[in-house]
C-alpha cells in the first residue's frame, strides 16, 4: 500500500498500516497454515509477482 496503487484500495482497506498488516496474507503465513493457492500474473506490465 506504500507503493503506487489504485485509489480503490484506499477506500476498501483504509489508511492504517497496522490494519494492512493484519489482513495481509503474507503477514499471517506460517508453516502449519491451511494450504492455499496464490496466483500471480507475469503478463501484467506492473510486475506484481516481484
Amino acid at each position: 500500500m506504500k507503493a503506487r496503487h489504485m485509489r480503490f484500495y484506499d477506500r476498501v482497506f483504509g489508511a492504517d498500516p497496522a490494519y494492512w498488516r493484519s489482513v495481509s496474507p503474507s503477514g499471517v503465513l506460517a508453516p502449519d497454515a491451511t494450504p492455499m493457492l496464490l496466483v500471480c500474473s507475469t503478463q501484467r506490465a506492473d510486475n506484481p509477482c516481484a
